[in-house]
């Protein structure tokens, strides 16, 4: 009866984003989307075994980039389908080198379930973070395909501990392994019955430490930044603006550089609102002199990791609307990270607050006060790029042991006793 009613549900949901595409072209794309599986070219999938990675978008393709790379180099041989719900993930990363196909995941019907597993017939099935897709579970097991959800953090109000949604927790069983970010998840897990948890981490602890090992210097960065404090303001979206922009403009002698979440035309507004002749974007670079101004705006997609690393204080934007984004990217440059208080669900921003790194704000007033402080006390500034150190010296593995789970898994497949 639940199977029924969540399926019917994922109907729904359908017909919903039918008329919504009507109006919203993100809503179009995925419709569009959702037929793509059924035409892709498989030829790079021919040969050993096919490993499938799945990720709703671009944050849980960075959980799990460090193990498709790390898979490859490896054992090239083995073949990597990967699978996006969201258009902005599919549209990024459409042309990921690493990945023999690239696809969306079609919605999660049975006809689709039976569709999707024949045509691709994955040996070994990861699944990312929160990406669970109830009928896809079912139809894999079926097949007896070993499955595996890896960097899953379950909050204390997370909706699969209600009672209501029991019969959602007890499907997590059919799951080969959960590899959890923390001990609170696991125990949470157990605590339900499950046996299948083991304690892993995230893997964007890899990631991020590798991101920052590799070499960059920009001369129009560092002659734009001279030899003032940096604040970086990362994944802008405009409901930050309301927090920043007047703070900001009234702060003397410090340098901003902006990547905004989207590159849209209402984010750019914003900022020449408030600064006009004080900004200037990055792809209008030239042999001008550009010490003299105020904010550097990131017009273009990419920049956001390498941008960090010129950071005195870093923000994160997102926690005013809909969630903070990715924390450990400018945390790995030892920088104290600000953030908005939509961020409850996100372990390792938890743990930067609980470390003494990571500063919530929930106002305008909240926002003033910690900037001061940072930028006032180097002492703290020092102590905060310690802190740091010792949290990625400690989080570090998740990759290694989803790795090793696919290598057991594979052998036993290739096993003529399994």
């Amino acid at each position: 009866m639940v199977l029924f009613l969540y399926t019917l549900a994922i109907r729904g949901y359908r017909t919903a984003a039918r008329v919504f595409a009507l109006l919203n072209h993100k809503a179009n794309a995925w419709l569009l989307g959702q037929e793509h599986y059924k035409t892709v070219d498989l030829s790079g999938l021919r040969g050993d075994k096919v490993v499938w990675f799945h990720c709703a978008s671009v944050g849980e393709f960075e959980q799990a980039r460090p193990v498709i790379e790390r898979q490859k180099e490896i054992d090239p041989s083995i073949r990597v389908l990967l699978t996006f719900f969201s258009p902005s993930g599919f549209e990024l990363r459409k042309d990921y080198s690493f990945a023999d196909c690239i696809t969306y995941l079609p919605i999660d019907l049975p006809n689709n379930v039976t569709a999707f597993l024949d045509r691709f017939k994955p040996d070994a099935v990861v699944f990312i973070k929160y990406e669970l897709w109830f009928n896809f579970i079912i139809g894999i097991n079926r097949r007896s395909i070993p499955m595996a959800l890896i960097c899953a953090n379950f909050p204390e109000k997370h909706l699969l501990f209600r009672p209501f949604f029991n019969w959602f927790l007890i499907q997590l069983e059919g799951l080969s392994t959960i590899h959890v970010q923390n001990k609170e998840t696991q125990l949470r897990l157990e605590s339900h019955g499950l046996k299948n948890v083991q304690l892993a981490g995230d893997t964007r602890t890899e990631r991020v430490i590798e991101v920052a090992s590799l070499p960059f210097r920009d001369k129009d960065v560092e002659s734009f930044i001279g030899q003032y404090p940096v604040l970086v303001i990362g994944s802008f979206w405009v409901s930050d603006a309301a927090i920043l922009m007047q703070e900001i403009q009234n702060t003397e002698n410090l340098k901003i550089i902006v990547v905004p979440h989207e590159l849209s035309a209402i984010n750019q507004s914003s900022w020449y609102k408030g600064f006009g002749s004080e900004i200037f974007l990055w792809s209008e670079r030239g042999d001008s002199d550009i010490s003299n101004k105020k904010v550097l705006y990131i017009d273009c997609i990419g920049l956001l990791s390498r941008m960090y690393r010129y950071a005195t204080i870093a923000y994160v934007g997102g926690g005013f609307g809909f969630s903070v984004h990715n924390t450990l990217e400018a945390a790995i440059y030892g920088v104290p990270v600000i953030f908005g208080p939509n961020n409850k669900r996100f372990y390792e921003i938890q743990e930067l607050k609980r470390f003494g790194s990571g500063f919530e704000i929930k106002s305008q007033f909240e926002f003033r006060e910690t900037m001061n402080r940072l930028m006032i006390d180097e002492s703290l500034r020092k102590s905060i790029a310690q802190r740091n150190q010792q949290y990625f010296l400690e989080n570090q593995g998740a990759t290694e042991k989803a790795l090793n789970w696919i290598k057991v898994e594979l052998e036993h497949k290739k096993s003529p006793l399994a």
